[in-house]
């Protein structure tokens, strides 16, 4: 039976969408040269032949090679997948010899594999096991010859390993989390490292990003090495894995790097880059992690760096105290007994730092979402460990906000500079894109990995003072009755709060209601204000839409109306806020209501009229990035007051523009109508006025 074809795989074939293989063969069916006839019309397979072949000989589809690559997406392919061990080793053979396998002799066939210094990876029994089954034979053969060579059929091999259903698919990064991976390694790998990768998470990924690369290591269209010059290794619980330790798909990765010339076995005596891939988030997962990264960062030797993706909430937010992941993350960064040395050191005051045992974290960055394949609403951290390049200063760690940003060339790249000199050492002489430090000492002991904008930030509350009396001035704005400002002096800043604080301790998030716009125009009934992404944005005025309260009670059963002080928010197309201080009305999709708690917690208080200046401001639609500062609560009255005094200046100023816009209207419109009429007062000389006067006494 000839190599069949599926609808799907024919479009994988001629890289176009399934949809595309229909509209052909309808529409060319009455033509001279249609879309060849069904082999197996009930499931609609094609030979693969006949395809490849009306693909090359139409020029249809976006494959020039596609009579060439047809037996690479054919029922062929698909049976050496089911082979996956067996048929790995016969094509990794036939890269190294470069011949057919139909006329190897097994001795030949073991001569070669001695010379490459390959048999862990192909134990010569499987060799000669699978050299004498002749359908797996003639099937690699063929599928060699149309791939140019066993190595790029085991590379698409890799590739549909990771395709959906693959064993490499739930691992797999999207395109932009691919090349934020590739950049990194460029940048931080020289071609005398060697890479480890830390279970098959990690080898998945870097299969993923080396794909793409020539066999010489230069990426197409890129100048500069794939950073594997000294080989790589896996490794489980810190041991070297041999091959027959891990799966058949791990196996046909390591294979495919070695037909590529790589060396896939050994540890190097070089200095190494660790590499640890972990994208569930489950308690079990998080705790092995912990402890992957602990023993990992006790074998950093002075050029070693390690890098380590996994989910946010596990790396960079807060953790529940209660639970054992907390205590698994503190074990992980080291922190009780560095803080028992740094102890012992004062308490002897001895000079000189303290001997930092702590985690080596050297650049830690929340990520945006999306970036895996299979999880794309779960959101990505990233760690980088390298020894303290500079063992007489303390050791600090930079943190970079990309959670809000697409990953582009030029951000990777930037991204992938930053991490270089946070692991350098270079932190003061390097231009960060978007980074703040802290002490790793510091850092590591608080709940929350995440460094807001601004923190300890020195400022003079004179300057400030100064800058509030001359906008109040400018402003004609009314001060608020029974308060007055006054200097701190130069204090730290005190920083924002990340939004997933905020909305733990300090407020509420309701969702809108999805309600129909053609119910926003009522003029009777138990009318209640809309306010939607135009009213938040200022597109519309508030007040402009109204509903019917029974009936959009009607339509949405469990429609809650705001309350005064609530913050109406968007984080779709920009983010935007205002603040409802008369309550009571609808909120439509998408916006949402932040609603300040009562209390204050850590005596701190969330003022809506500051949260929705923080709103405004905001960068990017990814609540993840977003910040929001937080007031003393003995000064929350005292600025909510300030807030109500602006707020009902506002109003005045709103309505005075308004009634000046109808002014102008009513005005010019009237006379261009005829119904006014303007009169000009002529302003006379001076001299003719002095004639008028009546003189009040005689003449002289």
């Amino acid at each position: 039976m000839p190599d069949t074809l599926t609808m799907q795989q024919v479009a994988d074939l001629a890289g176009v969408q399934r949809a595309v293989v229909t509209m052909w063969r309808s529409r060319y069916a009455g033509t001279d040269d249609p879309f060849p006839t069904p082999v197996t019309p009930a499931a609609l397979t094609y030979d693969a032949d006949a395809v490849g072949e009306w693909l090359a000989r139409t020029g249809r589809g976006n494959n020039p090679d596609a009579a060439i690559d047809a037996a690479l997406h054919s029922s062929r392919f698909a049976t050496i997948r089911e082979r996956l061990d067996s048929a790995s080793t016969l094509l990794l053979l036939h890269a190294l010899t470069g011949e057919p396998l139909a006329d190897l002799d097994p001795e030949t066939a073991l001569d070669v594999i001695t010379d490459a210094q390959l048999d862990a990876l192909m134990p010569p029994r499987d060799v000669v096991t699978a050299l004498a089954d002749p359908a797996l034979v003639a099937d690699v053969d063929a599928l060699a010859e149309a791939g140019y060579g066993g190595e790029r059929v085991l590379w698409r091999l890799v590739a549909a390993e990771r395709a959906p259903g693959g064993a490499f698919a739930k691992h797999s990064l999207t395109a932009a989390g691919a090349t934020m991976v590739t950049s990194l390694l460029r940048q931080l790998v020289p071609p005398d490292h060697q890479v480890i990768v830390h279970g098959e998470s990690a080898l998945a990924l870097l299969t993923q990003v080396a794909a793409d690369f020539a066999a010489d290591g230069t990426p197409p269209g890129v100048q500069g090495a794939m950073p594997l010059g000294a080989g790589l290794s896996v490794r489980e619980n810190g041991t070297e894995v041999p091959p027959a330790g891990v799966s058949a798909a791990a196996r046909l990765a390591l294979r495919a790097f070695a037909a590529r010339g790589t060396e896939t076995t050994g540890a190097g005596a070089g200095d190494n880059l660790h590499v640890i891939l972990e994208p569930r988030a489950d308690a079990q997962a998080a705790i092995a992690l912990f402890e992957r990264v602990r023993a990992v960062s006790h074998d950093l030797a002075d050029r070693d760096m390690a890098l380590v993706v996994a989910p946010a909430d596990l790396l960079v937010d807060a953790l529940d105290e209660s639970s054992n992941l907390d205590e698994a993350r503190r074990a992980c960064f080291n922190i009780s007994e560095a803080q028992r040395v740094a102890s012992r050191h004062r308490q002897a005051k001895r000079a000189g730092l303290p001997p930092d045992y702590t985690l080596p974290l050297r650049y830690v960055a929340t990520l945006p979402k999306g970036m895996l394949r299979e999880t794309g609403r779960r959101r990505l951290a990233l760690w980088t460990l390298a020894p303290n390049a500079d063992d007489t200063r303390p050791a600090f760690t930079t943190y970079g906000d990309h959670a809000n940003h697409a990953f582009d060339d030029g951000e990777c790249d930037a991204l992938a500079a930053d991490v270089a000199a946070a692991c350098s050492g270079d932190r003061v002489a390097h231009a960060f894109l978007r980074a703040r430090h802290r002490a790793t000492f510091n850092l590591l002991d608080e709940p929350s990995l995440v460094i807001p904008p601004g923190v300890r930030e020195p400022r003079d509350g004179g300057e400030v003072l100064a800058q509030a009396w001359g906008h109040e001035s400018r402003a004609g704005a009314p001060r608020a009755s029974g308060v007055d400002l006054a200097s701190s002096g130069l204090v730290a800043a005190r920083a924002p709060k990340t939004w997933a604080d905020v909305v733990s301790a300090w407020a509420h998030v309701r969702r809108g209601h999805r309600v129909p716009d053609e119910l926003t125009s009522a003029t009777r009934g138990a009318l209640v204000d809309v306010i939607g992404a135009d009213e938040v944005r200022g597109l519309r005025a508030v007040g402009s839409r109204r509903v019917d309260r029974l009936e959009v009670e009607r339509v949405v059963p469990q429609v809650r109306y705001t309350e005064p002080g609530d913050v109406v928010f968007v984080a779709v197309e920009r983010p935007a806020a205002i603040v409802d201080e008369r309550g009571g009305r609808v909120v439509q999709t998408p916006a949402r209501i932040l609603r300040p708690r009562s209390g204050a917690p850590d005596g701190l208080r969330l003022i809506s009229a500051q949260a929705a200046l923080d709103i405004n401001v905001q960068r990017g639609v990814d609540t993840a990035g977003w910040h929001l500062h937080l007031t003393p609560a003995e000064q929350a009255d005292a600025a909510q007051r300030i807030a109500t005094t602006v707020a009902a200046r506002r109003r005045a100023l709103r309505d005075q523009l308004a009634a000046l816009d109808a002014y102008e209207t009513t005005v010019l419109t009237g006379i261009a109508e005829g119904v006014l009429r303007v009169e000009v007062a002529t302003a006379r000389p001076m001299h003719d006025m002095q004639e008028e006067v009546v003189p009040t006494g005689g003449v002289a």
